[in-house]
């Protein structure tokens, strides 16, 4: 009985705070580098640093962010905010389906592992076993968001001094982006995912100039679902040959 009540209370060695400080230390690095970037660029737009702040809390979206900052410096309006947000952020919905037998059950951290999920602790998520994702999601989750929204506040405190001295600031999320794709391919081995991206960039870039990353998530998501009914269509042919 000791024993079985000992596996019960004493903590993963994965599962700690301190183990998972340490597993999420890459997106700490890449995090603080677009978030003091994005905070910079933010404040040297003109936006308050509260809001800068309050952004990462409430939107959490590092592209979305970025994207928001000239729509706010030009007083765009409440629906184009609303819109590009959506639409920068709709490949997060994916992430959640992906996950969700992963996520807690039930409650406020059901609720927030949902709502929380980024590209960078989606690209975590998927490297664990599946035990190992239900009990970390959600702290994982919560780590991330507290390094993007401190490194925020630290970039909105910096200054728009700072937004001069650097150059192309702007550039650090596509760069964190690229080493996280680079990431998971060498952990996976899989070339589909980045010749599907590239491919549907690059046509999207041609074809749809104006709308290239909703055009180019769509045209992955139409691929991928085609490419998911011929393989369950093969499956489903071989067990009734058999």
């Amino acid at each position: 009985m000791n024993s079985t009540a000992n596996k019960h209370t004493i903590p993963s060695a994965s599962n700690t705070w301190g183990s998972l400080i340490k597993l999420t230390l890459p997106i700490a690095m890449g995090y603080y580098a677009a978030g003091i970037a994005y905070g910079i660029l933010g404040v040297g737009a003109g936006l308050p640093i509260w809001l800068v702040v309050l952004l990462s809390i409430v939107v959490y979206s590092g592209a979305a962010q970025y994207a928001a900052i000239p729509l706010f410096a030009s007083a765009a309006g409440f629906l184009p905010l609303v819109l590009g947000t959506l639409l920068i952020s709709l490949r997060q919905l994916f992430y959640t389906l992906a996950l969700h037998t992963d996520l807690p059950q039930k409650g406020w951290q059901r609720w927030y592992s949902t709502a929380s999920i980024t590209d960078e602790s989606y690209a975590l998520a998927t490297t664990q076993e599946q035990h190992q994702r239900q009990n970390n999601i959600t702290k994982i989750n919560f780590l991330c968001q507290f390094y993007w929204v401190s490194a925020s506040l630290i970039g909105a405190l910096l200054g728009a001094e700072l937004a001069d001295a650097i150059p192309h600031l702007a550039f650090a999320l596509p760069c964190l982006f690229i080493i996280l794709a680079y990431e998971q391919y060498r952990q996976n081995r899989h070339l589909f995912p980045l010749l599907l991206a590239l491919s549907a960039f690059i046509a999207c870039k041609l074809l749809a100039p104006g709308w290239v990353m909703l055009a180019a998530i769509l045209c992955c998501i139409l691929v991928i679902l085609i490419r998911y009914h011929l393989q369950l269509g093969k499956t489903l042919s071989k067990e009734n040959i058999r």
